[in-house]
């Protein structure tokens, strides 16, 4: 293996004296001024070693696209379902709304002599009424959360309300969805049945059942 020479030292024999000199000719000098006998010797550089550079295995281009593919079709069949997990639970929520206000309703004919009302503001005022939020925009109150609606099947305008009518012999609940279908109606004594489509009114009025 080659080596380069870093520098030139002169030593006497007696050992009494060295110094290192960046030439062989320097140091050939000093020596012939020695008056002893001396040796020349050499310091040298040693050859660097070679440096080797690991290869750390990693992803290819291929690989990667697989994976994000993957990746987008498992989103393309997660994230319908959620919504649509969401949306059930907010139906659910109406229905639960509408089941509130008929209990309402039923309660307030028990502390009016068996007299329904069909207004919903006067329900909403009396000391039965429930509180409730609008499933999909999370308000309450009047036209945010409950509406009042003239006739049996008629749907409420804002999405997530409830709607409330009737007369002094009884009364309907509708609920309204993001799908545009009706839930209800929901009368006095019955029990909620699943939601139907709107359909156009044959006396040309709102949507019905």
């Amino acid at each position: 293996m080659s080596t380069e020479v870093l520098q030139w030292r002169w030593e006497s024999k007696s050992g009494n004296w060295s110094v290192w000199m960046d030439s062989k000719e320097a140091c050939i000098a000093c020596a012939s001024s020695d008056t002893g006998t001396g040796r020349i010797l050499e310091r040298v550089r040693p050859e660097p070693k070679p440096v080797t550079i690991e290869r750390v295995a990693g992803f290819t281009m291929v690989e990667l696209c697989i994976v994000v593919v993957i990746i987008g079709i498992l989103a393309a069949i997660a994230i319908p379902n959620f919504q649509a997990m969401q949306d059930n639970a907010k139906v659910a929520s109406l229905k639960h709304n509408m089941h509130n206000l008929q209990l309402a309703g039923e309660s307030y004919a028990t502390w009016n002599e068996g007299s329904y009302t069909g207004d919903a503001a006067v329900l909403m005022a009396s000391d039965s009424a429930p509180t409730f939020r609008n499933p999909w925009t999370g308000q309450e109150g009047a036209g945010l959360a409950w509406q009042a609606v003239a006739r049996r099947g008629e749907a409420p305008s804002i999405i997530g309300c409830v709607g409330y009518g009737g007369d002094a012999d009884g009364f309907w609940v509708h609920g309204l969805t993001k799908s545009g279908a009706v839930v209800g109606p929901l009368m006095a004594g019955e029990v909620l049945r699943d939601e139907a489509p709107i359909g156009p009114d044959p006396n040309g009025g709102g949507p019905v059942q």
